[in-house]
């Protein structure tokens, strides 16, 4: 009696190979924010096969928005824009320096009716974080209701 293995180990390297050897086709399509399990169905090869061979291949993934059109999600899932990756530390303490520098023009602004999301998207500071530094200063906090948008001053 025979053993298999060996035959199934050749059919295996057979499917890498013919994988492999379309690498083009399947970086066109990964660009065009095609599923990654749909392109391994295709070639008979495992998710994570693939996504290590993309790797190797320098291959970029889709954009967000590219990948939630694919998928036919609504526009408002979708954060165009925004960074993908955290900010460091560094680049925090800046913004933070940069608003703590702007105290007097931030007070005269909240005091004026803007709202604390809106100084602290400006800013790119998080909103907790300046509302307890109104706290701290002894400004005080309005509620929702109260708080007035650009648009609505009158002159």
């Amino acid at each position: 009696m025979t053993d298999p293995a060996p035959s199934r180990r050749r059919a295996r390297a057979a499917v890498f190979a013919a994988a492999r050897a379309d690498k083009a086709t399947i970086i066109t399509r990964y660009e065009a924010a095609e599923p990654l399990t749909r392109i391994a169905a295709t070639y008979g090869v495992s998710r994570t096969w693939l996504r290590r061979r993309l790797h190797e291949w320098n291959a970029l993934p889709p954009p967000l928005h590219a990948i939630a059109q694919a998928r036919h999600r609504p526009p408002a899932h979708v954060f165009r824009g925004r960074r993908t990756t955290t900010r460091t530390p560094t680049e925090v303490r800046a913004a933070r320096t940069t608003l703590l520098t702007n105290r007097h023009h931030v007070i005269t602004r909240y005091t004026n009716g803007e709202s604390l999301a809106r100084l602290a998207r400006e800013y790119r500071v998080n909103p907790a974080w300046l509302a307890d530094k109104l706290d701290d200063w002894n400004i005080p906090r309005r509620t929702t209701r109260t708080t007035r948008t650009t648009n609505d001053r009158t002159p």
